[in-house]
């Protein structure tokens, strides 16, 4: 009580009540997580060579031997169906988001990767919505672009999408496995810079890849969190808590006299 007077003396005169239990201990972690998270999840593309719109890169139903080994290398390809950890909105039950997809568990955190060419492919569907409807609501995607493919950030039309990280292929040793990727980022004006730095050139050898990518990822979406878009939701979330934090422990409700 007289470490809080003195840093915030405007509330010296109010008056305090001690509180304990697992009650109050569950509502203030509540609070605290409402805006830190160990839960991620990137949407991942494929483009080939030639494309140039939305539709053409979430019409492909699979990759070349690079990307199959680009997603092994960033991640665990996982069954969905009874998937116990985080699912990233994806269905694991009845397998209707598709049947596998790529997870990592990195650090403390929890990251579900969202695959264009996992997710079911619709025949009859130009726009592939049921693919874009998880992509599109991701903050920040990967494209992985095959060799002499070129990507257009702005081909994607998304008001979610912050940031588009794009990944190519661009050195092989003489057994022709890629031994360094070349990585180009592009960002909505309001979103924040982050470390690590992309190097000069922006060429990373494949073995430093996943760390540089992950990092880079989930400091980018952190940072989005203050972009205006999203920093409002949070703030009224987080009132919304703290409000009611204050209803359940707050001042003692008064008895109404009954005749």
């Amino acid at each position: 009580k007289s470490a809080l007077k003195i840093m915030c003396p405007q509330i010296a005169s109010s008056k305090f009540k001690e509180y304990s239990g697992r009650t109050v201990e569950r509502s203030i972690i509540k609070y605290e997580m409402s805006h830190t998270s160990n839960k991620f999840k990137f949407g991942i593309i494929y483009v080939k060579k030639g494309q140039a719109y939305e539709e053409e890169y979430f019409h492909n139903r699979g990759g070349d031997k690079e990307y199959e080994d680009f997603l092994n290398l960033l991640g665990n390809k996982i069954r969905l169906k009874n998937f116990g950890r985080f699912n990233g909105g994806l269905d694991v039950t009845k397998d209707t988001t598709g049947t596998h997809s790529v997870f990592l568990q990195w650090q403390e955190y929890e990251i579900m990767f969202h695959v264009s060419t996992l997710l079911p492919h619709q025949k009859s569907d130009f726009q592939q919505l049921e693919r874009k409807r998880h992509i599109g609501n991701d903050i920040v995607i990967l494209a992985f672009l095959e060799d002499g493919a070129r990507f257009r950030p702005d081909a994607i039309s998304s008001q979610f999408i912050h940031v588009i990280v794009g990944v190519k292929p661009v050195i092989r040793d003489k057994d022709g496995n890629v031994t360094h990727y070349s990585i180009n980022i592009a960002s909505k004006v309001d979103v924040t810079q982050v470390a690590p730095p992309l190097p000069i050139p922006p060429i990373l050898p494949a073995h430093r890849v996943k760390n540089y990518l992950i990092q880079k990822m989930v400091n980018y979406e952190i940072s989005c969190y203050n972009s205006p878009q999203f920093s409002k939701k949070l703030s009224d979330t987080r009132s919304m808590l703290l409000e009611q934090t204050v209803l359940d422990f707050g001042a003692p409700k008064k008895k109404t006299k009954t005749i």
